[in-house]
C-alpha cells in the first residue's frame, strides 16, 4: 500500500466532524476560499476507520475532518 507523505504547517490543528460522508465538505471548500491540503483519504486497512481530509480556512487555520463514509 503506498502512502502519500502531506506536507503541513506547523500549527495547532482544529477537527471537524464530517458527519455521514465529508465529500460535501470537501466541494464546498474550494468555492468558499478555503484550500484542501488532504483530500478524502481512506485510514486503516479497507477504510476501517473511516475516512479524513484536512483544510486550510480562510483564516488560516487547518482543519482534520473525519466521516464513516
Amino acid at each position: 500500500m503506498a502512502v502519500t507523505a502531506y506536507r503541513l504547517p506547523l500549527t495547532a490543528y482544529r477537527y471537524l466532524n464530517g458527519g455521514e460522508d465529508i465529500s460535501d465538505e470537501i466541494s464546498r471548500i474550494e468555492s468558499a476560499r478555503g484550500k484542501v491540503v488532504m483530500p478524502k483519504t481512506g485510514i486503516g486497512e479497507n477504510n476501517e476507520h473511516g475516512f479524513m481530509s484536512m483544510f486550510i480556512d480562510t483564516e488560516g487555520n487547518t482543519v482534520a475532518s473525519h466521516s464513516i463514509h
